[in-house]
């Protein structure tokens, strides 16, 4: 069945969640093959499985940080920032296809994009124990996965450029927002 790749453009977090939903659905029941949806979001802060109150503040019962809303995810990890400037990519596939499991994938996805960022020119690799790639000291792209019936959702969040004073706001993946880092500021 052959792939697909889908462009959303600038979108709400909770619109590209249903298209998300829709997309999986199709890739469980076999009418469509693996698709790769990418987005940038409006700025919003998401919530994954292992978010604690203490890495979010108060925004954590106010729904709210500073204007930016707050929203609960089905993905694994911790708090994040999305915004414009970031590359969203969520692939939607059939895992048994790729590798044996869950860390297997996470591992691949991770590969994926440090090789991706050494086509760039930028050097990368993983901090043992820390899901997601850094760019020596930087965290530069977050990962949370989500497995339904055999089938990925959500992804990564690679920094291209996004305005990283949004990452101030919380302890993103539970680190300190001073760790984050982009392409645009890394690169040399």
């Amino acid at each position: 069945m052959k792939g697909h790749l889908l462009n959303l453009g600038l979108t709400d977090y909770q619109e590209a969640c249903a298209i998300q939903m829709d997309i999986h659905k199709a890739r469980v029941e076999e009418t469509i093959g693996d698709t790769l949806v990418i987005t940038e979001h409006f700025p919003v802060y998401t919530l994954g499985k292992t978010a604690r109150a203490q890495h979010v503040g108060a925004g954590w019962t106010q729904g709210v940080i500073n204007g930016i809303p707050v929203r609960e995810s089905e993905r694994g990890g911790s708090v994040t920032y999305h915004g414009p400037g970031q590359l969203v990519g969520y692939p939607i596939l059939r895992l048994k296809d790729y590798c044996a499991g869950p860390k297997a994938y996470m591992a691949c996805l991770e590969e994926v994009l440090i090789q991706g960022l050494a086509a760039l020119g930028l050097p990368s690799g993983r901090h043992k124990g820390m899901p997601g790639v850094w760019v020596r000291d930087r965290k530069i792209v977050a990962m949370g996965v989500r497995v339904s019936q055999g089938v990925t959702r959500h992804g990564f969040a690679l920094n291209v450029d996004p305005d990283l004073s949004h990452f101030g706001a919380i302890a993103p993946c539970g680190l300190d927002p001073a760790l984050m880092g982009s392409i645009a500021r890394l690169r040399p």
